[in-house]
């Protein structure tokens, strides 16, 4: 069931037109979703969905465009990170390169828990597919390490997607903003003319 929806899919604002010589002049969508492959895909949004009772979520559309756009457009990765309150999502190529940072253990030479760190990591990773109607199943052992019982919010996180307990989530993100209010205001202003006035983009 969905019940609550907000923002949509974006790619980066440094992605020009004008800057690669195009413009939207008889272009058609074909054309134009030619002129983004090999732009960086960003997740983004907040939705609020429920598990059916075989477990499955439907996964927001804004979303499934996004992953449609990737090199494996029906399958995302999914892991619960040991420590952290949710399930994230990965598509093929940010997956790997997750992998590839856990490929050699001598880069973790200095580190002896480098062995049971990535057992406890890659024993949770689990291969999903988005089905004809657009829902993923979510594996009862992936539900139960993340807490995911029934209400449960779903996030674009930039070059990937977060499942949260909906409550959990609620919680987390009032207190998240009274943390870093000041700061993300500090990031939005970086830049600006310092001589004019301020106006909250939000």
């Amino acid at each position: 069931m969905v019940r609550v929806k907000s923002a949509f899919p974006v790619r980066p604002a440094f992605f020009s037109l004008s800057a690669a010589g195009e413009s939207f002049a008889g272009k058609g969508a074909e054309d134009f979703k030619g002129m983004l492959q090999g732009q960086p895909i960003v997740y983004s949004g907040e939705f609020f969905h429920s598990l059916d009772e075989k477990g499955r979520i439907i996964l927001p559309s804004g979303l499934r465009y996004n992953v449609s756009q990737s090199d494996a457009p029906d399958t995302l990765y999914a892991l619960q990170v040991p420590g952290t309150p949710c399930l994230t999502l990965y598509p093929k190529e940010k997956w790997f390169e997750v992998a590839e940072k856990w490929s050699d253990p001598e880069r973790f030479a200095s580190m002896p828990e480098f062995m049971e760190i990535r057992r406890l990591m890659f024993s949770s990773m689990e291969k999903i597919q988005i089905d004809k109607s657009g829902r993923i199943l979510v594996p009862q052992n992936l539900r139960e390490r993340a807490g995911l019982v029934k209400n449960l919010a779903i996030l674009g996180a930039y070059d990937k997607m977060e499942i949260w307990d909906e409550d959990r989530y609620r919680v987390y993100r009032e207190e998240a903003t009274v943390r870093r209010e000041a700061k993300i205001a500090e990031i939005m202003r970086e830049g600006e003319d310092p001589s004019r006035p301020h106006f909250p983009e939000w």
